[in-house]
């Protein structure tokens, strides 16, 4: 029914094996652990959350996920849906998992949309995770088309979402408006419309969210912040 697709939450799996850097598996925690989300506004036209698990539903994270970002739930409950945008638009048979492949890392290949670009240009579907400098915010995107700094401007799409990671609940945020929902460029880094947009260096505070092509907010706070890592995954 609407009203059960409107409210639902989401059950996340047991635990599972996953490589991780030695700062993140310190400051997680049982009290870090993710809560049923908040969907922002209507599940998109097509998307059915009711009844039997798609086959993108996942029970274990991909050993070559090797995020210094996330842990096993909260890169479980990310896969999740985006296999269930996954399942619908490219109708994929099989699990997630299998596509999965860590593409750019801040830390390794550098904070600028020029290193961001070289990596993840023409990759097809990709999921960018970002860890903020100042709360450690965890954000990101799912982008069902592929990067392209020569396609300037705004590329239309109706499968993409925004989500965050939070301590209390995790936050999904369809897109609302598709033809501003993602965004290239020479000086932008992974970018959805106006709402997460990754300008310049990613490690100054000039990275901005602001609700406006997607459902709702995915912070609560609307200051400018900083980069500490980011990741994109192909899928």
């Amino acid at each position: 029914s609407t009203n059960n697709n409107k409210d639902a939450g989401t059950t996340l799996g047991s635990s599972a094996s996953i490589s991780y850097s030695t700062r993140t598996a310190n400051s997680q925690s049982e009290s870090s652990k993710p809560q049923p989300e908040s969907r922002g506004s209507q599940i998109p036209s097509g998307i059915n959350t009711d009844g039997p698990p798609l086959q993108a539903k996942t029970t274990d994270v991909p050993q070559n996920v090797l995020s210094l970002i996330l842990n096993d739930e909260q890169t479980q409950w990310i896969l999740n849906t985006a296999g269930m945008m996954l399942c619908r638009e490219l109708e994929i048979k099989t699990s997630p998992k299998s596509f999965l492949n860590l593409l750019y890392r801040g830390s390794r290949d550098g904070y600028r949309p020029s290193a961001f670009h070289k990596l993840c240009d023409n990759q097809g579907p990709t999921i960018a995770v970002i860890r903020t400098k100042e709360n450690n915010e965890i954000i990101g995107g799912y982008n069902p088309t592929s990067w392209n700094r020569k396609n300037k401007g705004f590329t239309q799409t109706f499968h993409s979402f925004l989500f965050a990671v939070k301590s209390n609940r995790n936050v999904v945020s369809f897109c609302q408006s598709p033809a501003t929902a993602v965004r290239n460029g020479t000086s932008y880094g992974p970018t959805f419309g106006r709402d997460l947009v990754l300008n310049g260096n990613f490690l100054y505070s000039a990275n901005t969210t602001t609700k406006d092509s997607y459902g709702i907010a995915i912070r609560d706070s609307s200051e400018p912040f900083a980069v500490d890592e980011i990741e994109v995954f192909k899928f």
